[in-house]
């Protein structure tokens, strides 16, 4: 595979965005957020097809440029050492559609050793996390990063919160009614 590595933190002389100052191209990366083409997002498992009951076929999708998979990434050398990992979200952008790369992952992503800024190609492992096993997530604060408040009401989610914020404050005088 054909990639970019790029500094996600890195402007222009005019102080716009330029993560990627060797191609002189703006990917709009972000903080460990990469961007991929849309075979490789195919090829992670982002959905290409869609059953269709008027037609009873499936139908081609397009990548949803908004919809992000979180991933987890290592490139091995030829001595099969790994030489970088990396995590974070990719999300599809079109713009590598049109050009020789299918991914473009910022520094930000990458733990440990890392890479020099540029072009390189190489065998990369993937792995995402909605691989992993089925399991119960209690609410934290990320819910309300992916989700609108409407949903999270709209499911109850708030209203459960609002529950247990309300015991937890009425227990705020005594260790015995916390423990409860």
């Amino acid at each position: 595979m054909k990639y970019v590595v790029v500094d996600d933190e890195n402007k222009d002389s005019d102080g716009n965005d330029l993560d990627d100052a060797v191609n002189n191209i703006h990917w709009e990366t972000g903080d460990s957020h990469a961007k991929a083409s849309k075979a490789l997002m195919q090829l992670l498992g982002l959905p290409v097809q869609q059953f269709n009951p008027d037609t009873g076929e499936d139908e081609e999708l397009e990548p949803d440029e908004n919809k992000s998979l979180q991933f987890r990434a290592a490139f091995r050398n030829n001595d099969n050492l790994v030489e970088w990992i990396g995590k974070g979200t990719v999300g599809y952008n079109p713009k590598l559609d049109s050009s020789e790369f299918d991914l473009v992952i910022p520094l930000s992503s990458l733990k440990g050793n890392k890479p020099a800024l540029g072009n390189h190609q190489g065998k990369l492992l993937f792995g995402l996390v909605f691989e992993g096993e089925l399991r119960r997530a209690k609410p934290g604060w990320m819910l309300l990063q992916w989700f609108s408040f409407e949903v999270l009401e709209k499911d109850k989610i708030i209203d459960n919160l609002r529950k247990k914020c309300d015991r937890l404050s009425q227990t705020y005088n005594s260790i015995t009614d916390l423990g409860m």
